[in-house]
């Protein structure tokens, strides 16, 4: 597509589309070069906007930089919600729960917290803990009341932990990136990684916390 036709596409798309559009690509490049590195300026030459026609949908950097944040955490909310409808078995739905954390986490995650802690003003970060709550620790805490309701796991009283520590410590099994995954690698192949990462992560928690019933 040539750049005239990229802007004949741009000037017909609607306010919704052009948000998606400077959203999507301000999330490519803060997870690229981070927060302080890039500038509305960059985003919206990206975009092929100019600076005021940015600043039309977002006031300024820090705006936007949390519309990325809102938007990330509510694409894993929806999606981890579709899992727990989909499957009934705890340990099959947990499996499909890590597997498409890792696939579809951002790629620099510790980029983005450290953003998050440096460089936001500290009046949005009680917000951006509640959108992470609904993202990632109640889907997941949710699975493993699920699981202790039914006897699968142990409870507090038989000496495991309870629901909102199981979570965290199911999501931080996942915070550190694959080694075996490169840079390059196809989606395939990333698929493939996250999968059999899921695998090894979930049977480390059953064989770790199976009831004495379920032994």
């Amino acid at each position: 597509m040539t750049e005239l036709k990229r802007k004949k596409t741009r000037n017909h798309m609607t306010i919704p589309e052009t948000r998606r559009m400077i959203v999507h690509t301000a999330r490519k490049l803060f997870m690229e070069y981070g927060y302080r590195a890039v500038s509305t300026r960059r985003i919206a030459q990206e975009c092929g906007l100019t600076q005021p026609a940015l600043y039309h949908h977002f006031s300024n950097k820090q705006s936007l930089y949390l519309e990325v944040i809102r938007t990330e955490l509510e694409t894993n909310k929806h999606g981890l919600e579709r899992i727990v409808k989909r499957y009934d078995d705890t340990k099959q739905m947990l499996f499909h729960i890590v597997s498409f954390i890792l696939l579809h986490k951002p790629e620099n995650l510790s980029q983005m917290m450290h953003d998050i802690s440096h460089e936001l003003q500290k009046e949005h970060l009680p917000v951006i803990a509640v959108w992470w709550k609904e993202a990632y620790m109640d889907p997941v805490k949710g699975i493993f009341e699920k699981g202790m309701a039914e006897g699968t796991f142990r409870t507090r009283s038989q000496y495991g932990l309870n629901p909102e520590n199981a979570a965290h410590m199911l999501l931080s099994m996942m915070s550190h990136p694959d080694p075996s995954v490169s840079e390059t690698a196809s989606l395939d192949e990333m698929k493939k990684a996250a999968e059999a990462r899921a695998g090894l992560i979930i049977e480390t928690i059953f064989f770790g916390m199976l009831s004495d019933k379920e032994k």
